[in-house]
Parts: C-alpha cells; sequence; structure tokens
C-alpha cells in the first residue's frame, strides 16, 4: 500500500490529465472556430449603400404617363411619323455642354 502525501496527486492521474490536456484544448479551439463561424453570418451595409440600392430602386419605377410617353414615340418611330425639332435640340445640347464645362473648370 502507497500513501500519497496531502496535496501530491498519484501518478496515473497526473498521465491521465496530461493526455487529457491538449485534447480539451483541441475541443475548445474547435468550439471557438465553430463559434466564430456561425456569429460571422451577417453582412453590414453601410447606409451610403443602402441609400444607393433605394435610388437605384427609386429610378426603376415609371409613372405611368412616361410610359405612355415612351410607348406613342416608339410607335412614332416605327412609323416614320417621330419629327425633330432641330432648335429644341440644340437648345438642349447647348445647355448640357454649358453644364459640363461648368463642373470640369
Amino acid at each position: 500500500m502507497t500513501i500519497n502525501s496531502v496535496g501530491q496527486k498519484p501518478l496515473y492521474v497526473k498521465q491521465v490529465q496530461a493526455t487529457q490536456g491538449p485534447q480539451k484544448a483541441r475541443n475548445r479551439a474547435v468550439k471557438t472556430q465553430q463559434q466564430r463561424f456561425q456569429s460571422s453570418d451577417s453582412v453590414d451595409l453601410s447606409p451610403i449603400f443602402v441609400f444607393m440600392q433605394q435610388v437605384t430602386s427609386a429610378m426603376d419605377v415609371t409613372e405611368p404617363d412616361t410610359a405612355l410617353k415612351i410607348n406613342i414615340l416608339k410607335q412614332q418611330v416605327q412609323m416614320e411619323n417621330y419629327e425633330v425639332d432641330p432648335g429644341r435640340v440644340a437648345e438642349k445640347m447647348m445647355a448640357d455642354l454649358i453644364k459640363d464645362l461648368g463642373r470640369s473648370g
């Protein structure tokens, strides 16, 4: 019969703890990784991105009057009845040119 001194663990307990220690550490590491992967399934969108999505979706919506005008213009072009007002085209081109020059300067 062997008597161990108080506070010392028997040799077999030390051996079991020595072999279980690394395994427990690996198990904790695996659990930590699993928790990290589980909690990383969220996406945070910046306020600017959310705003841009709203703008894009608003631009996709056409007013009924706009859709009607577009359909009328398509029919006129297909039937070769569409008449171009050269003065109006020139005015729009000049206005756009002035805007563009103002932005670049």
